[in-house]
C-alpha cells in the first residue's frame, strides 16, 4: 500500500498489543514476537477520520478489547524501501 500510494508507513511498535505471555514465551525461545506466525489477529487500514470510531467498535467486542492504533501513513521524502 505504501508503494502504491507513495506514502510511508510509520509503525509505533510500543503500541502493538502483546500479552505478557506472548512476550515471555518469545523471550524464552529467543524469538521476536513481531516476526513469528500469529493467528486470529486483524490489521485494518481505515481513514484517519474513522479511526476512533473503528477502534470503539472493535473494543466493544470481547475479542477486540485490546484493539489499538499502531501507526499511520504519511508523506515522506524518501521511499520506505531505502
Amino acid at each position: 500500500m505504501a508503494e502504491a500510494t507513495n506514502l510511508s508507513l510509520e509503525v509505533e511498535e510500543a503500541q502493538i498489543p502483546l500479552s505478557s505471555q506472548a512476550l515471555h514465551t518469545a523471550g524464552m525461545l529467543g524469538l521476536d514476537p513481531l516476526n513469528v506466525a500469529n493467528e486470529g489477529k486483524v490489521l485494518a487500514v481505515v481513514a484517519e477520520a474513522d479511526a476512533e470510531r473503528a477502534l470503539a467498535a472493535w473494543r466493544g467486542h470481547p475479542l477486540g478489547k485490546d484493539a489499538a492504533r499502531i501507526g499511520r501513513f504519511c508523506e515522506t521524502s524518501r521511499p520506505w524501501w531505502s
